[in-house]
């Protein structure tokens, strides 16, 4: 067996060194492929290839993680070396980390505003800058959205009633004034105006910053290649540019990829030819079986049943939608809010029993019925997708995930449709 350093020398090792890898499954562990630490021997030319790990006397910060190859007769693979300890007259503690294991291995402690501090894009002026956010509201961008969105005190990317060249104009875009605290305030052009990255263009810059490229996935196709990542941001163009930091949220690599494996999907690796592909559970599932572990097994299955059986309630934060706020209609036709019931507590299987005819208006996801008073038609909101998915029953419920979600940061996601 080989190690070969990132020099293309290959490492000191003792006779019959052996590797011992555990393999978990992606979809279920985070942990990825990692072997148990092995030693090598302190020797000289081992030393060199590691810049001396045994003092603590050098100019430069120890080697802690690197690239190596490992080799063994016809099985070569890529993994990531990291460094545990390292004694003169002893040995070098080390491990490997391979496909998965390699890539957690990079991204750890990286966060997204690490990753995008450099990246703008710079205009000459406002009106070049503004032409920009117009072209983002008629035409397709791979980088950026534009709509309106409403934040708790204020509207984003709010369109004026008038045209501009055919584009819908902001109402910001010429210079306004503002009453705050009894005060007319003069608020410049491009406030309010910002623009929401799409989450495939991210990912494909955090793959890159990583030395990776995305394989085809979900994320090319429609709705979700239009998925975007939301902003409360006022000044974003005031200067005349886009820093990217302005408009990523502040959270690590690991949690931005924990928002693609809310749909399903898991990041697979492959570290000899540095791409990413992103893998539904159902298609793993129905995958070909390629390895075929029958002549393995030491005995047969044993069911035990001496524990208590669980359903699994998944569930988040639930955020009302107000039925009507000043200055923003949602709907310019009439719309009649069920009032006298709690009907955010209404589980959706409850609401497709009670209301056969109901369908999701897909503007702001409310599930809703139509029918006729009198001589009018009459809009009645009896639900919404943020509803509970719980559908209670006699066994008890394992409530575990929300638990894990309590413990990571939110990140508003938008799936944006062009029109």
């Amino acid at each position: 067996m080989k190690i070969i350093h990132p020099s293309g020398e290959s490492y000191d090792l003792f006779p019959n060194t052996e590797i011992e890898l555990t393999r978990y499954n992606p979809f279920f562990n985070d942990l990825g492929e990692q072997s148990i630490p092995i030693s090598l021997p302190s020797t000289p030319k081992n030393l060199e290839l590691l810049s001396h790990p045994h003092r603590g006397d050098g100019k430069m910060k120890p080697i802690k993680r690197l690239d190596a190859q490992i080799e063994t007769s016809t099985f070569v693979i890529k993994a990531r070396q990291a460094i545990l300890s390292a004694r003169n007259k002893g040995n070098i503690e080390t491990s490997f980390y391979l496909n998965q294991g390699a890539f957690y291995e990079k991204i750890k402690d990286i966060s997204l505003q690490e990753i995008f501090k450099e990246k703008s894009i710079v205009f000459s002026n406002m009106d070049e800058t503004l032409n920009f956010m117009h072209s983002l509201i008629v035409n397709t961008d791979h980088r950026f959205a534009c709509h309106q969105v409403l934040t708790d005190n204020y509207i984003l990317n709010e369109f004026s009633d008038k045209q501009a060249d055919g584009f819908a104009s902001f109402r910001k875009e010429k210079e306004t004034t503002e009453t705050i605290n009894d005060k007319q305030i003069t608020v410049p052009r491009g406030f309010y105006i910002t623009p929401f990255p799409k989450v495939k263009h991210l990912l494909q810059e955090v793959l890159a910053y990583f030395g990776y490229t995305l394989s085809p996935s979900f994320l090319d196709s429609m709705p979700f290649s239009n998925m975007c990542l939301l902003n409360d941001n006022i000044d974003t163009i005031v200067n005349n540019r886009i820093d990217y930091v302005d408009i990523v949220p502040n959270i690590m690599v690991s949690t931005f990829l924990d928002l693609i494996r809310k749909f399903n999907m898991e990041i697979i690796p492959d570290e000899l030819s540095k791409t990413i592909r992103i893998v539904n559970f159902d298609d793993m599932l129905t995958s070909p079986i390629e390895t075929d572990l029958t002549y393995n097994i030491v005995s047969d299955i044993t069911f035990d049943y001496s524990g208590e059986y669980k359903q699994l309630k998944l569930s988040s934060e639930h955020l009302r939608i107000p039925s009507e706020i000043f200055g923003f209609n949602w709907f310019s036709s009439p719309v009649t809010i069920a009032t006298k019931q709690e009907i955010e507590t209404v589980p959706l299987s409850q609401i497709v029993r009670s209301f056969p005819t109901a369908y999701i208006r897909y503007e702001d996801n409310a599930v809703i019925r139509e029918g006729v008073f009198g001589d009018k038609l009459i809009t009645e909101v009896v639900g919404n997708l943020s509803n509970s998915y719980y559908d209670g029953g006699v066994l008890p419920a394992e409530e575990q995930y929300k638990r894990e979600m309590h413990n990571r940061q939110k990140i508003t996601v938008n799936l944006h449709w062009d029109h």
